[in-house]
């Protein structure tokens, strides 16, 4: 009887262990995949291992202030590689620089980090989509601070600072024509649809060469609104992609009910990357840089396939 009790209290005592290791703040367990009920953020770092799904988490108003932002995100991706990308959001917040991504092959440890600009005190929705094999994780911590007001809990390990080029004015640089065409939505009656396409370099006699993290697709549902999508995530476009060549991006968007879904795909530019300035990246040609094209005030979808 007294081995029974003995047995009896070790297992409680475990499992109020496990209980409370479990709601430690900044431990990445109760994920949640509904973007209107988002799993809080109590303090930083979050740290945890996320298989493929798109997760949300909402860091409150009472630990963001108006100010330069900093997120790092640390991972490492099981064999064969995967993707992770992290997006911060607000009602007045967040400029196309609040976004961290990684796409990788390797199963190396990665370091990603950014800087943006937070206008004003708000509530943060951080959007966080992986991408890996069937029954693998991405081991993740990630850091943010932005001189918050209450900034006891929060862990920043600052990016080391990463040269940004200069906007030059273009003096006869190459001309490349990047585009976007049709798209394809996959799993159309279900929660989780997969929104797939590419990149196409049009120009056939010479490579787009771009800047690192400077330009990327983005990828928003304008089933209520085209004036105001939601974004669905955002893609970094590799920094070259040779003459006639394409990079072919996907992204996954769960939705909390089965409903009919209308996508927007389009190029977006950092102001950092000087496009159309540089003799270094140079997409000249923007009329296809979305698919949807503006014709005499309406917004109209492109036409053609994917070349």
């Amino acid at each position: 009887m007294k081995l029974f009790d003995l047995y009896a209290k070790s297992f409680v005592a475990a499992i109020l262990l496990a209980t409370a290791f479990m709601f430690q703040p900044g431990i990445a367990t109760a994920q949640s995949r509904d973007e209107n009920n988002p799993t809080r953020i109590a303090s930083f770092p979050v740290t945890g291992n996320l298989g493929s799904g798109t997760y949300y988490y909402e860091v409150p108003d009472s630990a963001v202030a108006g100010g330069a932002a900093t997120a790092v995100l640390d991972l490492t991706p099981p064999d064969g590689g995967g993707s992770m990308t992290v997006t911060f959001s607000g009602r007045f917040c967040c400029p196309p620089e609040g976004y961290i991504g990684v796409t990788t092959g390797l199963s190396d440890r990665i370091r990603e980090a950014t800087t943006f600009t937070i206008s004003r005190q708000q509530a943060l929705l951080v959007t966080v989509y992986v991408s890996v094999g069937a029954k693998q994780t991405v081991g993740f911590r990630l850091n943010f601070s932005n001189g918050t007001p209450t900034s006891s809990g929060i862990i920043v390990t600052p990016p080391e600072p990463r040269p940004t080029p200069t906007p030059t004015t273009r003096t006869g640089g190459l001309c490349t024509d990047l585009g976007v065409y049709g798209f394809v939505v996959t799993g159309d009656a279900a929660l989780t649809k997969e929104i797939s396409g590419r990149v196409q370099n049009v120009t056939t006699t010479h490579a787009y060469k771009g800047y690192r993290r400077l330009q990327w697709v983005e990828v928003l549902d304008i089933t209520n609104s085209a004036k105001e999508p939601h974004v669905v995530t955002r893609i970094l476009i590799p920094e070259i992609i040779e003459a006639g060549g394409f990079f072919a991006y996907s992204a996954v968007h769960t939705l909390t009910e089965v409903r009919r879904t209308r996508y927007k795909i389009q190029i977006r530019y950092s102001p950092y990357n000087a496009t159309d300035r540089s003799e270094y990246n140079d997409d000249c040609n923007s009329a296809n840089n979305s698919t949807l094209r503006r014709i005499a005030g309406f917004l109209t979808p492109a036409d053609g396939p994917i070349p």
